[in-house]
């Protein structure tokens, strides 16, 4: 079993981070898990960051809001931080790979892409023979689920499905659609959760 604390779209909130802060004392997980948009169009990246060291690694995307080079150089800066963007994770017997970014959206984010993009770095990035105790972060949600349900419309990327309907992972941490935060969902076994910016216990 571990337990982490998982969460997203912060956008640099200092009250979301105190809350965080709260239930990590209270809980005492030992993984953070960010699913991207800590910031809000990449500033105060570090600033942001540094408020979030509870002296365990933490796993982090990049959202639509930072560009995969600041998630990089984080890793390199601060011990703490832990890049799975397009990377793999192990921690005891769990397998955390993570997908950064976001579908296109009308806002022009640092971090945009084509479905036809998703599809193809998620198929050069993952490497088969993970068949068990995988958890899926990813920025954006699965299509049609109730995670990327709004205005009557279902709005999340299809490849993501697509991924998560061939490796069926037993936990997809997603964000993006703030309206659905703490939204569950499930694409047969795989549970899908937005964890939003107050973050979730979670005991896998």
């Amino acid at each position: 079993m571990v337990k982490i604390l998982c969460f997203t779209d912060v956008h640099n909130s200092d009250e979301a981070i105190r809350h965080l802060k709260k239930e990590f004392e209270a809980h005492k997980p030992e993984l953070l898990v960010c699913a991207g948009d800590l910031t809000t169009f990449g500033m105060d990246f570090s600033k942001t960051l540094k408020k979030l060291d509870f002296g365990v690694p933490m796993l982090i995307i990049p959202g639509n809001h930072e560009s995969a080079w600041q998630i990089k150089s984080a890793e390199k800066k601060f011990k703490f931080v832990r890049n799975i963007h397009k990377k793999f994770f192990s921690f005891k017997d769990f397998h955390f790979f993570g997908f950064g970014g976001s579908y296109l959206t009308p806002f022009n984010t640092p971090f945009e892409m084509k479905e036809t993009q998703i599809k193809k770095l998620l198929e050069k990035s993952y490497k088969d023979g993970i068949d068990s105790k995988l958890v899926f972060v990813s920025h954006t949600p699965p299509y049609k689920t109730k995670a990327d349900y709004i205005g009557g419309s279902h709005v999340g990327s299809k490849e993501i499905r697509k991924f998560i309907e061939k490796y069926q992972p037993m936990l997809n941490i997603c964000g993006h659609i703030h309206e659905n935060e703490k939204i569950k969902d499930k694409i047969n076994k795989t549970k899908i959760i937005n964890p939003g910016p107050g973050g979730e216990i979670l005991e896998l």
